[in-house]
Parts: C-alpha cells; structure tokens; sequence
C-alpha cells in the first residue's frame, strides 16, 4: 500500500494551497523536489520517487517466489511483514533523498512479496470451482486497502503539525496496521497442503484438507481425492527440480507444457492492465486529473478518496461475476468500454481547454467518466491478470510462475 500512501500524501500543485501538499523545512523541501509554495521545482524526480518502489517491487516477485517454495507459504508472509515493517519505518523516519529512495525499495520489495504469496496460497487452499471469486475477494480488500489511504490522505490534509511533515510521516506510519493485522492472522490460517506434502508431512496436509473441504471428515471422497492430486503433483515437481527461473522463461525442457508461452501470457498481461488501460495515470495522478476538471483544495482531494471507494463496489462485482462469465470474455467487453471511456475523458479534457467558458461543465463531464471508467476497470480487468498465473502454470510450477506475473 505503500505506493498508494506515498502519491496521496505527496499529492504536490502549483497552487499553495492545495491540500495534500506538504511544507517542509526549507532544506528538506529543496532535496525533495519542491520550493517556496509547494511548487514542484523537479517534477523529474519527483517521479523518480514514486516509480523507485517498483524496482524493489520487480526484484522482490521473484525472491518470494523462490522463499516461498523453500520454506512455505506463510513463512513467505512473515518475511514480508518484516521486510514491509522496515519499508514502513524507513519511510516514515526519512530525512533526505537517499533515505526516501532506500524506503521506498525496501517497501516496494516487501509489497510485492505479497502480492506474489498471497494469490498462490489462496489458489491453493481454495476449490477449483471457486477460485476465481476468492482471489477477487482478496484483492477487494487490495483495493478497501487503497481507499483507507485516500481517506487517511483527506483526513490529515486539514493539519499543519510540525510544519506540514505530520501529513505524510503519518500516513507512511499507519501503515504499521496492516502489516500487523497480517502478520497475526496468519497465525490462525493453514498452510498450504501442496507444500506440507512437498516438505514430507502428508499427515498434516491431510488434516487441513479434510478441515477445508469435508468439515474434518478424513474419509470423505472429495479430500482423499484432492490428497492424492496433491501426491501426483508433488511426485512430477520432484521429476523438475532443476526448473529454474532462466529455463522457464525461454521454455527449456519444458516439453508440451509450453511454459514459456505461459510466462509471456502472465506478465503482459500484467503490463497490459496496468499500463495498456491506463489505470496507471487515472487512479495515481486522479488529484492532478481533478485538478485539470477544476477541482482544487479540499475538493480535489475529496473526490480522491471518493474514487477508490468505487473501486471497492466494482471489485464486488468481479467477485461475483469473474467464474460464471469467464477470463476472456470480461477482459473483451471491459477492455472495448475502457476504451471508449477514454476517448470520451480525453475528448472532455481537450474541449475545456478549447473552450474556458465551458471549461467547467466540461470538467465536471471528464470527472463523471473517471468515475464510470475505474468501476469498469476494477470489475472487469484488474483481477484477471492476478487470478491467470494461479491458473495457467502446472500447479508445481505456480509459485515460480506467478513471480513472472508480479514482475510484469
């Protein structure tokens, strides 16, 4: 959530009065990108600051995929809390350039630790039947997640304790909730059986199993059959364990399984959804967006907030809609409709410039469509490109496959 924190709360304008800027001590302030009225004097690297998290995020897939497979599922999580509790600290304690740019690396890799475990352990604890509205469920609380930063954003916009700095040092340190909230829940949840048979203790990926599907009853035919896929699959992994990274990618010995057409499928499609829709721009830059419509100060900074709250109620709907209408035909219709919403936003945004008598009634149309735009984003293809990996790659190879996915 870190990315998200750190764009709201160092949302900067040329306006000085824009809420969510952030005065700082002259020198800090300088370091930072930004002089006298909070006027971005580097917007360059100001840039540089935000996209710097996803370095840390590309290199942090593929270590998790790899710690994950060698030491468990939730063993994976724990080592993100730790790796995003240090992010967290760094981010919030940063004192210079060198030390936001440290921070936001360490925050990038242990976010995508994350997002590289958690759709892999949920894959393979859930039925096949619903697994698709149980990673969407996942990622809508991703999304309940961006939406209590916006707000936590809107919230200190309205104090200028220690000169501005409480605004975002304290939206960096509220971070520290959640990461611990997972960190105990994780404690009370199963590990994967797939990887306690891969680690030699069958008897307690059985127990899970018979608890998961069957309400404990370890004789019933649905788990002893899951059991013994689990078996069959953890006996072809042994026959692959010289898979690495490299072989996958170009599809070396990979036979008729194609994984490397696999590899290609899962990480662009992940460059499609979150560079080819342009979600990117819409929902990172939504303040500087609003601001073009003619929104300003507390306005602006409101209907932020306001916009990932959308999120959530589209990302319901993919939840209930993802299994029964299927991958490819949400990703059609979601991706002709985000299409054409874009051509109308851009039409809008064009035709206020145009014309700056109407430039209002044009704004308040744009800002209508950025609305429409993300609820049929968020239902249609933000979560595809999370649920194919877990789908997509042998189920010995999933792990290791979705951090081609969390890397795209």
């Amino acid at each position: 959530m870190g990315k998200w924190l750190f764009v709201h709360s160092q949302s900067i304008n040329t306006e000085s009065d824009a809420v969510g800027a952030v005065t700082v001590a002259p020198d800090f302030q300088i370091r930072m990108g930004f002089g006298t009225g909070n006027v971005v004097t580097r917007p360059t690297l100001q840039g540089g600051i935000s996209a710097i998290y996803y370095a840390g995020s590309l290199f942090g897939g593929f270590l998790a995929g790899w710690f994950s497979d060698r030491y468990g599922r939730i063993k994976g999580i724990w080592a993100a809390c730790a790796i995003c509790f240090c992010g967290v600290i760094l981010q919030t304690a940063a004192v210079n350039l060198a030390s936001i740019l440290v921070a936001r690396i360490v925050a990038g890799l242990g976010v995508s630790f994350i997002l590289c475990i958690a759709p892999s352990w949920t894959a393979e604890l859930s039925p096949a039947a619903h697994r698709g509205n149980t990673i969407a469920l996942t990622f809508l609380a991703n999304f309940g997640g961006i939406a209590v930063a916006a707000w936590i954003g809107f919230g200190t916009s309205f104090t200028e304790m220690y000169g501005g700095e409480f605004r975002w040092r304290f939206s960096f340190a509220c971070q520290m909730i959640p990461v611990a909230l997972i960190f105990f829940t994780s404690l009370l949840a199963p590990e994967s059986p797939r990887w306690l048979v891969k680690a030699g203790r069958g008897e307690e990926a059985y127990e899970i199993i018979a608890l998961l599907r069957a309400n404990g009853d370890r004789n019933h035919p649905e788990a002893r059959q899951e059991y013994n896929e689990i078996l069959a699959t953890v006996e072809l992994e042994k026959q692959h364990a010289d898979t690495t990274y490299v072989k996958m990618f170009f599809g070396i010995s990979s036979g008729k399984e194609h994984i490397g057409r696999r590899i290609q499928l899962a990480f662009w499609l992940q460059v499609l959804m979150q560079f080819g829709t342009g979600i990117a721009s819409v929902v990172i830059y939504s303040g500087t967006i609003f601001e073009i419509a003619g929104y300003r100060g507390t306005q602006q900074t409101l209907l932020s907030a306001c916009l990932m709250l959308i999120g959530i109620l589209g990302t319901g709907v993919a939840a209930l809609t993802l299994d029964r209408v299927g991958r490819r035909r949400t990703m059609y219709w979601g991706s002709i409709v985000l299409s054409i919403f874009l051509f109308i936003i851009g039409g809008l945004f064009r035709g206020s410039l145009n014309n700056p008598e109407n430039a209002q009634a044009y704004g308040n149309a744009a800002t209508a469509f950025v609305f429409l735009y993300l609820f049929v984003f968020s239902s249609s293809w933000l979560m595809i490109p999370f649920i194919y990996p877990t789908e997509i790659f042998p189920t010995w190879l999933r792990a290791k496959g979705n951090a081609f996915g969390v890397a795209g």
